[in-house]
């Protein structure tokens, strides 16, 4: 039962970052970060309580990556996509090519450079 708590911890980690994705969709900003700071609680007592309870397993590592991606990868790409879709931050571009274009995609780069410095950092470990 000792293996599960970190685990455990880290469950409610994603948990966390699934919901701050419903609060960005729904345009409720202020709760989303409150459950990301929630998450990032979460996920300093994952890794402490599997030091502390000297647990570990291949498992735990990768849900863990997975838990961060969801987290600080796609929550805040979501919310940077979302934000550049509703702003006019590309004003300086000619108007045909914003009134077309989708340069809110370009908020994502943030989760795919999240994924890309995750697997990097797993393949070390």
């Amino acid at each position: 039962i000792r293996s599960f708590i970190p685990n455990l911890l880290t469950s409610a980690n994603v948990f966390c970052g699934m919901l701050a994705l419903v609060f960005v969709s729904t345009d409720q900003l202020v709760p989303a970060m409150v459950v990301v700071a929630a998450a990032l609680v979460f996920d300093f007592f994952d890794g402490f309580a599997a030091r502390m309870l000297k647990v570990s397993s291949p498992m735990g590592k990768e849900l863990d990556s997975l838990a961060d991606m969801v987290t600080f990868g796609a929550v805040p790409a979501f919310i940077m996509a979302k934000l550049i879709h509703e702003s006019e931050g590309f004003s300086f571009l000619p108007q045909s090519f914003t009134d077309e274009s989708l340069l809110w995609v370009t908020g994502l780069f943030i989760g795919i450079f999240s994924a890309l410095r995750l697997a990097t950092y797993s393949r070390r470990n």
